[in-house]
């Protein structure tokens, strides 16, 4: 996935998405995971955001 990830081609891709690119290790993008699922978390409950 890293080397993937610095392929010109892909990297002007994501860039088009507006993704942000990031690579390392397995651990680090599931640090990552859980430190947006917790913040977003927050910001879903202040908001008191509610599915329909």
């Amino acid at each position: 996935m890293n080397e993937a990830l610095h392929q010109p081609e892909l990297q002007d891709h994501l860039k088009k998405l507006s993704a942000e690119i990031f690579g390392g290790s397995i651990a680090k993008t599931s640090k990552y995971m859980h430190d947006e699922v917790d913040r977003w978390r927050a910001v879903i409950k202040a908001a008191n955001v509610k599915i329909q």
